[in-house]
């Protein structure tokens, strides 16, 4: 008896949590992005006040931050080429997973975008130290800062 009196307390705290962020964005545009004056994947974040805002992003960067990732592998080429502006706003005060879960629901809803994860074995580059018996050299920088320098890449 006692489980069962604790299996209905957490299911109606998990329902009153979820009642309270939406499945959806209470408001969303999108529109296609025609200033062809962004570079690399465009600018996309969550806003304080329950706000996304995507300026000149492609697909390809919305799915990825959508899924917290960076490979995103498959899809036509237009979500390489094709750039997006979005606002989007959400009730309450939703905590990032609650947007990335917000996000992808917009891009299923709006772009069809059916996700498939897999994990794969890919080559990688591992940083090492470029000399030997020395973590980190300090070299002048310009106007006289200090940057840190010599770290090289090799395939692993």
């Amino acid at each position: 008896m006692r489980t069962a009196v604790i299996v209905v307390i957490c299911s109606s705290v998990l329902g009153a949590l979820r009642a309270q962020v939406p499945e959806q964005f209470e408001v969303a545009s999108i529109h296609r992005n025609q200033s062809g004056t962004v570079q690399g994947g465009g600018l996309a974040g969550v806003q304080p006040g329950g706000r996304f805002m995507a300026r000149g992003t492609t697909l390809r960067r919305l799915v990825g931050d959508a899924y917290d990732t960076t490979q995103v592998v498959g899809g036509p080429a237009w979500i390489e080429t094709d750039r997006f502006d979005i606002d989007a706003r959400a009730g309450g005060n939703p905590t990032l997973a609650d947007m990335r879960r917000l996000l992808r629901s917009l891009l299923a809803e709006r772009f069809n975008v059916v996700v498939h994860t897999e994990t794969r074995e890919m080559p990688v580059f591992a940083l090492t130290v470029a000399r030997a018996n020395r973590a980190l050299d300090r070299v002048a920088g310009e106007a006289g800062a200090d940057a840190l320098l010599v770290l090289s890449a090799r395939r692993a």
